[in-house]
């Protein structure tokens, strides 16, 4: 049974949860009529509209990026943050249609890599190999990468708070050849997968 499907069980979906849902995959299936960069974009335009006018957690976003870099004049802050809210907007469009392409359509969307062969030579000492990443540029598409490589993986995720997001999000992972890991899972799940030589992907800001 996958993980998916447990956690679809353990937490019954309210009408929220449903209307929430409903939502998403109306806008996910518009999208997925357009072309991929036309629909990607579509996707960056709504996630600048977190920053404005809706304000989703801007005054947090701004603050987080002045005390990251304190000598940005303010208006260079402001502009990270724009890009981080596009960005986002980008991300999940991007994750949202990833089970529409192909292994090959997959590859091509990375067509550069830095030093993966690093990855490749961790697995051939037969022991696995953990990958500790953050909530930078596509993450969702690194997993996805490594699997079209051929290489087995398992992510360890966190339990969305509505159900059938959780479902819908994992059982896409999980067509793309990535398997879950829930955080509660890991201290019992981890082991065994490396003894069995697979890439452990960790996001390391995710608590």
């Amino acid at each position: 049974m996958s993980a998916a499907v447990t956690a679809d069980r353990r937490k019954r979906a309210t009408l929220a949860h449903r209307a929430e849902y409903a939502a998403l995959r109306g806008t996910i299936g518009a999208l997925g009529a357009l072309p991929w960069d036309t629909a990607v974009n579509a996707g960056a335009r709504l996630g600048l509209l977190g920053y404005s006018p809706v304000r989703i957690r801007r005054d947090v976003v701004t603050s987080q990026v002045a005390f990251a870099f304190p000598d940005l004049p303010r208006a260079e802050v402001e502009r990270i943050s724009r890009e981080a809210y596009a960005s986002l907007g980008r991300t999940t469009v991007e994750t949202a249609l990833l089970p529409g392409l192909s292994r090959q359509q997959v590859l091509d969307l990375v067509p550069e890599t830095h030093n993966f062969e690093c990855v490749e030579a961790a697995l051939a000492e037969g022991r696995g190999a953990i990958l500790v990443t953050g909530h930078l540029g596509n993450w969702e598409l690194g997993g996805a990468y490594i699997a079209a490589r051929g290489l087995p993986i398992e992510s360890i995720v966190r339990r969305q708070g509505n159900p059938l997001f959780d479902r819908y999000i994992n059982e896409t992972r999980e067509s793309l050849g990535n398997r879950i890991i829930y955080d509660a899972d890991a201290v019992r799940r981890v082991p065994r997968a490396l003894r069995e030589n697979r890439v452990i992907a960790i996001l390391a800001d995710q608590g």
